[in-house]
């Protein structure tokens, strides 16, 4: 079985579910182009605002699962479920954010 390489990210949300200037700047900084940073925020922005529609317990799962890089077990002990509802849940929470962005991007986009 593969492993599977493990992504820690800088937490973008505080407790209270507010963006964090600092854990955008981190992750935009270096050497890109204005063009390049200006899209990297929006994109950060955007993934903030779908953060937001989620409930409190979703947004802990999802922070603590893909952006601190917890394992499912971790996980599961820490909001005291089974690690295969970690897994389905984390599942389910990343197709609501998936048609999030999807509806905001077809939003946005203009048509030709």
């Amino acid at each position: 079985m593969k492993r599977r390489k493990v992504v820690r990210f800088t937490p973008l949300f505080h407790e209270n579910g507010a963006c964090t200037e600092e854990a955008e700047r981190s992750e935009i900084s270096g050497n890109l182009d204005p063009f390049a940073s200006a899209a990297e925020t929006e994109r950060w922005e955007l993934v903030g605002a779908a953060m937001e529609t989620l409930s409190s317990k979703d947004r802990q799962l999802i922070e603590l699962r893909y952006f601190q890089g917890l394992s499912a077990p971790e996980v599961a002990r820490n909001l005291g479920m089974t690690s295969g509802a970690v897994r389905t849940r984390a599942c389910r929470i990343i197709k609501k954010l998936k048609d999030f962005v999807k509806i905001q991007c077809e939003e946005t986009t203009p048509a030709f």
